[in-house]
């Protein structure tokens, strides 16, 4: 017996499956919404071939409040999980990203273009027509092509601790070495803003700023 037990475990062994349970992400989910949902599928079923008006105004009612029903429970379930969580901002910042993301992978899963003679909905070359678009709608900021720069000689002093007066170009050249933020001043005006315009006012602002550097 001995020797056909060994050669049974040799040819037929045993293996161990782990139990693998499947977490219930939905766990607002009750036995009550469980059977409205089988009762609004019932009624559903006779709301599309009946043709009386209180059964179908009765069925409105239902289905209104059994997603008044659902809407409340996932309140409360919501409610308990940040009760009892250690870390309120990671467990918030959790939920928020279980019940959005299904809806922007839904929403987003067949993006279609519109051009002046067809509609895209190839997703490759939906990004490629954006990458196109994006690539020539408008000109580099960092340009310093002035339709008529003014590079006016300009008098500095020997060694003086007073700063020298610029000249348009230089002030252009510094107001594109600024990091492009929208944030404003007290003034309302942006860096973004004043990158966008500089073309625009860079002759009155070199007048504006050289008499406050030879102070």
């Amino acid at each position: 017996l001995d020797c056909v037990n060994f050669h049974l475990n040799v040819t037929c062994p045993f293996r161990n499956f782990k139990d693998r349970v499947q977490c219930n992400r939905n766990t607002w989910i009750t036995q009550d919404i469980l059977n409205s949902r089988e009762r609004l599928k019932f009624y559903h079923s006779i709301y599309v071939k009946t043709n009386n008006e209180e059964f179908k105004t009765f069925f409105r009612n239902f289905k209104q409040n059994y997603r008044k029903e659902i809407w409340n429970a996932k309140a409360r379930d919501v409610e308990i999980k940040l009760k009892q969580s250690d870390n309120f901002l990671k467990s918030a910042w959790n939920i928020i990203i279980n019940n959005t993301k299904q809806q922007v992978f839904s929403k987003f899963s067949s993006l279609t273009l519109k051009t002046e003679n067809e509609v895209i909905d190839d997703p490759f070359k939906v990004a490629s027509e954006f990458n196109n678009f994006f690539s020539t709608v408008a000109e580099p900021d960092c340009s310093l092509n002035l339709d008529s720069p003014r590079e006016e000689p300009l008098t500095r002093p020997v060694s003086s601790m007073v700063l020298s007066p610029e000249s348009e170009v230089e002030v252009a050249r510094i107001m594109q070495d600024l990091r492009r933020k929208k944030s404003t001043d007290i003034n309302g005006m942006s860096v973004w803003l004043l990158k966008r315009c500089f073309k625009q006012i860079l002759g009155s602002l070199t007048k504006f700023v050289n008499p406050y550097f030879m102070q």
